[in-house]
């Protein structure tokens, strides 16, 4: 039964993880995306 508790939280701590790369991700594509419209504007 503890052993199950402590399999629930270790998902739940991958879980965590991996959320937050995936923001970590998103917003660092979302910056990249921004910079290169804005390049592009300047160029044309």
């Amino acid at each position: 039964m503890y052993s199950h508790y402590d399999f629930i939280l270790f998902l739940l701590d991958i879980a965590y993880k991996i959320k937050r790369y995936f923001w970590l991700t998103f917003a660092t594509l979302s910056i990249l995306g921004l910079i290169l419209a804005i390049i592009i504007n300047i160029k044309e």
